[in-house]
């Protein structure tokens, strides 16, 4: 035994251990000071912010996946319909009336109605690949986050739009201009000519993705930004791709503070984005 432990216990005194268990004690019970309070917060604010853009980034990665998969599944229908047609591809017929609202695709295409306007499933259900898809909610991109006629209310019911050059005018099946079957898909090749684009939101209207000639260096339909800058598309050979936009004026026309329908957008000669998407179409008149 130690001389301290030999010591005799003082009345209302407590011993030399126990004393630092109730200081110990009554500090637990007292609680964190405001000081170290502080002090943990700004701990964890500061891991927040660290944290932050890695999970902004991840989830913007997780909507790319996600729109990617739709496409994929997408040219998985467009091809099974082919099959099933032989080698017809599906019609992408819009009507001819003039305006956002007006536009829209007909009867028989592969998407009926305007992705603008419309509130319900009703025009993607009435679509001829419907069938194949299966599913209305492949039809929206899970990054879109914009609402049917931008009233702020019901999310669009769709964001991809079909190239204008795949089968746009059925009742014309000879003509030169667009791809009619499979095998009119030749120049370019079916690896580098696309089906279905990522449309952006402001642009959006009937089932068209539609297109001028570099003569006239304007967008007629505008793609989406959505995707770290860029957007996804859907080649005939069925393979996916992302693409990121360069020019400063690509940038600019979608950024559209006035939420104005992106129709007909100038651009400058020699635009390497529009000229990009345009050699991604196939050829014509074709041979």
């Amino acid at each position: 035994m130690t001389a301290l432990a030999s010591l005799p216990r003082i009345h209302g005194v407590p011993a030399h251990g126990e004393g630092l268990r109730l200081a110990s004690a009554n500090r637990l019970a007292a609680g964190f000071t405001l000081i170290e309070l502080l002090v943990v917060i700004a701990i964890i604010a500061i891991l927040a912010s660290l944290l932050l853009p890695t999970l902004t980034q991840a989830k913007r990665r997780a909507y790319t996946a996600a729109c990617q998969s739709n496409l994929k599944q997408f040219g998985l229908a467009w091809q099974l319909y082919a099959d099933d047609h032989e080698e017809k591809l599906p019609p992408n017929y819009v009507s001819s009336e003039f305006g956002r609202k007006n536009m829209v695709g007909m009867p028989g295409s592969w998407v009926t109605g305007n992705g603008w306007w419309d509130t319900n499933s009703t025009n993607i259900e009435a679509g001829v690949l419907f069938p194949y898809t299966k599913s209305a909610a492949l039809y929206r991109c899970p990054g879109d986050q914009s609402t049917a006629r931008d009233e702020g209310k019901m999310p669009r019911t769709r964001s991809y739009s079909m190239s204008q050059y795949m089968n746009y005018d059925p009742s014309q099946p000879d003509s030169p201009y667009w791809c009619h079957r499979l095998s009119d898909i030749r120049n370019p090749t079916p690896e580098r000519v696309f089906v279905f684009g990522d449309i952006h939101q402001d642009s959006i209207e009937d089932s068209a993705f539609g297109f001028l000639s570099l003569d006239f260096w304007k967008w007629l339909n505008f793609p989406a930004l959505r995707h770290s800058n860029g957007a996804n598309f859907h080649f005939a050979d069925g393979h996916v791709e992302h693409w990121r936009w360069f020019e400063a004026n690509t940038f600019q026309i979608s950024r559209n503070p006035e939420k104005k329908w992106l129709y007909q957008q100038p651009a400058q000669p020699n635009d390497r984005d529009l000229t990009r998407l345009l050699r991604a179409c196939p050829a014509v008149p074709m041979e």
